[in-house]
């Protein structure tokens, strides 16, 4: 067997094993789970925003957080908001035997239709939209990440009674069990605070003819009168555009579905002057929702980002709540391996056992929403959020009510009860809230210090606020290098006050600010690398349940339009990309006994809003490539001569090799000195490929400098002499290929791991396997061509001898 021969079977026999091996390795298991909603008919948008909400997970998240050997696959399922078809949608469900579980449905009915069959086929479901108690009352299958019909009704009240403070509410509400539900939820929480309420129930036979007896009962009202409509999206539409108008003397309060993009756009189609004049109807509409995009975290901002890339519109909070959903029931595979190797039954059991476990303050999930932990119904511990329409925009209220910390002095919880101010929610108190909107403007970045990981910035921030509040600007920038903080004597160089304004009950405060801040530097994947570049601060004295600080994303600049006129003004940014630019508020958390004994053990915890600007950079590369690694593709190319060389010019060959060698460290010393780090940066794995080549090529050099004295001996042996040609060939030959093969293989690694994902095992993999079998050919393309040569050379050999 020739050695072409016997390198082609040993290539096939590598790629079977290499291939066997992978498929073994990172065999994935498939799991199914089923989004049910309204797919189709006049609520179709929110059945669509469900599965928007869960696909941009899987597709976008899910491969950087999930089991590599474990495929999600979503079935999608259409009850048409009907629970006639939601009962059969169910049972062609759980026939599906690869379905692990069940996201939906959307409304109640269908819900409810559909629970009794999920619990008598043990599949555990999380609903991202349905309110109603009874779903999750005897159904211990059952979990809800919004919460229910009894808070969103107690927070309503509390809207109506301490943020608008009025008395008198009237409660407009249809002839069916969802209406018959939130009249009984919501008198009793109306009763609690002394709110008089009147209800009118409305009849779909008779529609058009209540609407009437409303315009004429409402236009004639001259008293303080909030109406709470509790209704879907699309009758809520019809009811406002026939009732609301510029200067009515009276304030709409909606339920969650009022709060969802269909209620705007259904508001349009019915009427005219909200099309042509945007917020004709909507605007100072309030409406009780389950999530505001001003109160989300990181996490939610990025969603948002990327929802809006790929369907072209701003998510709702029925989309967050499903991501949130499927996060939740992902999880569980970040944490065990049990679901390799069970049966169907086994796994849907052990994530209902799961979920049932994620109960108080330590045993939650970080959602887009936020902390997500369930009671023992499987009902969510969340409060709902007030929002105001503003030009067909719902936007945070300058009030929201938070969870308190469960050690909370019962006397303090019993004087703010008393004052309006706390407010018990299932077993739960929630204080209210002060909001703060809050902006920064990015003037410049003066100067990036790589070496320091600091940043220089001059940018205009803003705090607007209802009401007397104790010193909202009193804050303390949490990753200032020059402790920058805003006191009642301002330093000129640093900070000025530009802007004071107040109109009726509403101050706008605003200061110019310069300062240095520590940035998120990362260079593992220099040059490849991204930063992030921060700007925090939070209350020095407030915890989160008295002031939460959020972006006033309304007045701040797009970012599109923010990204360029950033990298216009600021040199210090001339070899860096501004990729993105977010805004949002998290928690920060101090933990300390505070010098209590009984803490010693478990510290107390202090929860403060914190307020992140972040600008997200990343450097040049085609650029950085041409200006700095240019040189190691000369030492590249020069040691690859080498093999060209002579083999009697060994002081050259090694020479070239040494020059390699000594220009690499010093370079690569250099590189060190300027970025002083403990890890190693993806640029270091080039210089060891260059230490690579060129230790390579000095021991080639040595090697056939020698087999060239045992050659050029004349009194050597004939047969050592044949010998050491064979080995002067073979050496350079080698050389000749695993140089190129070092590059070759460091070039596609290195930007595989580094670029695409260094998690993303499945890319490395492949790219691995590809290399593997390039260079498999590249050995048997030389070898070929080596044969081809000889075969030439023999031939013209034997020509000689006969002659021709």
């Amino acid at each position: 067997m020739n050695t072409r021969k016997k390198i082609f079977l040993f290539t096939i026999i590598m790629v079977i094993i290499v291939l066997s091996a992978y498929v073994v390795l990172f065999k994935k298991t498939t799991l199914t789970i089923a989004i049910v909603g309204p797919m189709s008919g006049p609520c179709q948008s929110n059945g669509k925003a469900m599965v928007e909400g869960a696909a941009l997970f899987q597709q976008t998240f899910e491969p950087k957080t999930v089991r590599r050997n474990i495929d999600i696959q979503l079935f999608v399922v259409d009850d048409q908001n009907d629970p006639r078809v939601a009962q059969e949608m169910a049972q062609k469900i759980v026939s599906n035997n690869n379905v692990l579980c069940v996201l939906g449905h959307f409304n109640t009915k269908a819900s409810i239709a559909g629970g009794d069959i999920y619990k008598q086929h043990k599949i555990p479901v999380i609903t991202p939209s349905a309110i109603s108690d009874l779903l999750i009352e005897d159904n211990e299958w059952y979990f809800r990440v919004i919460p229910g019909a009894a808070i969103q009704s107690l927070f309503a009240a509390n809207l109506i009674k301490n943020e608008l403070g009025v008395d008198n509410t009237e409660l407009i509400i249809f002839d069916n069990q969802y209406g018959q539900d939130m009249a009984n939820l919501f008198s009793n929480a109306c009763n609690k605070l002394n709110l008089s309420i009147k209800k009118r129930i409305l009849k779909l036979e008779t529609f058009e003819d209540n609407l009437e007896n409303m315009v004429l009962d409402y236009q004639s009202n001259d008293q303080p009168l909030v109406l709470f409509i509790a209704t879907n999206d699309i009758r809520g539409a019809e009811i406002v555009s026939a009732l609301k108008y510029p200067g009515a003397n009276f304030t709409i309060v909606g339920g969650h579905m009022m709060a969802v993009p269909a209620f705007i756009d259904y508001l349009e189609k019915n009427s005219f002057q909200e099309y042509a004049t945007p917020g004709y109807h909507s605007d100072g509409i309030y409406a009780v929702s389950p999530f505001l995009e001003e109160m989300g975290n990181d996490l939610s901002q990025l969603f948002k980002e990327q929802y809006l890339a790929k369907y072209g519109h701003d998510p709702s909070w029925v989309s967050f709540a499903c991501f949130d959903a499927i996060k939740i029931v992902l999880s569980v595979l970040e944490k065990t391996d049990f679901f390799q190797n069970q049966t169907i039954d086994q796994k849907r059991v052990y994530l209902r056992h799961y979920l049932s476990r994620l109960t108080g303050d330590n045993k939650t999930i970080k959602g887009i929403t936020g902390n997500i932990s369930f009671n023992k119904s499987g009902d969510v511990i969340q409060p709902y959020y007030f929002g105001v329409y503003q030009r067909q925009k719902l936007i945070s209220a300058f009030s929201q009510f938070q969870t308190i910390p469960q050690d909370t002095d019962v006397n303090l919880i019993l004087d703010q009860v008393l004052d309006g101010q706390l407010i018990k929610v299932k077993d739960r108190y929630m204080r209210k809230t002060q909001i703060i909107y809050t902006g920064i403007d990015i003037n410049e970045i003066k100067e990036l210090n790589m070496a320091e990981r600091t940043f220089n910035v001059d940018f205009y921030i803003w705090f607007r606020y209802k009401d007397a509040f104790d010193n909202p600007t009193r804050i303390k920038f949490e990753n200032s290098t020059d402790r920058l903080s805003i006191e009642s004597q301002l330093n000129p160089r640093f900070i000025s006050k530009v802007f004071h304004k107040k109109k009726k009950d509403i101050t706008i405060e605003a200061f110019r600010m310069i300062g240095t801040f520590k940035g998120n530097f990362n260079f593992r994947a220099f040059p490849f690398d991204k930063h992030i570049l921060k700007i925090q601060f939070r209350h020095q004295t407030l915890s989160r349940d008295n002031v939460i600080y959020i972006p006033d994303l309304n007045g701040m600049d797009d970012v599109s339009e923010l990204k360029k006129d950033l990298t216009k003004r600021s040199h210090a940014l001339a070899g860096w990309n501004i990729k993105n630019v977010i805004y949002y508020q998290d928690r920060f958390i101090n933990q300390s006994s505070l010098g209590d004994p009984d803490a010693f053990e478990a510290k107390n915890q202090i929860e403060y809003s914190r307020f992140n600007t972040e600008i997200h950079i990343m450097r040049k590369i085609v650029n950085y490539l041409i200006k700095n690694v240019f040189l190691i593709l000369v030492l590249i190319v020069i040691s690859y001569i080498t093999y060209f060389i002579p083999a009697d010019q060994f002081s050259i060959r090694i020479s070239i090799g040494m020059s390699t060698l000594l220009t690499s460290a010093f370079s690569h010393i250099k590189l060190t000195n300027s970025i002083p780090v403990a890890y190693l940066l993806a640029l270091e794995y080039t210089y060891f490929g260059v230490y690579a080549i060129a230790t390579l090529s000095i021991i080639i050099s040595v090697l056939v400098y020698k087999k060239y004295k045992i050659i050029d001996t004349s009194n050597s042996d004939e047969m050592i002499t044949a010998n050491a040609r064979i080995m002067l060939k073979r050496l350079t030959i080698v050389g000749l290929i695993f140089h190129p093969l070092i590059v070759f293989i460091s070039c596609i690694l290195i930007p595989s791991v580094y670029i695409l994902n260094p998690m993303d095992f499945k890319n490395v993999n492949i790219t691995f396997l590809g290399c593997l079998i390039c260079m498999m050919l590249f050995c048997m393309f030389f070898l070929r061509l080596k044969n081809t040569v000889r075969q030439v050379k023999t031939s013209q050999m034997g020509e000689t001898d006969l002659g021709i």
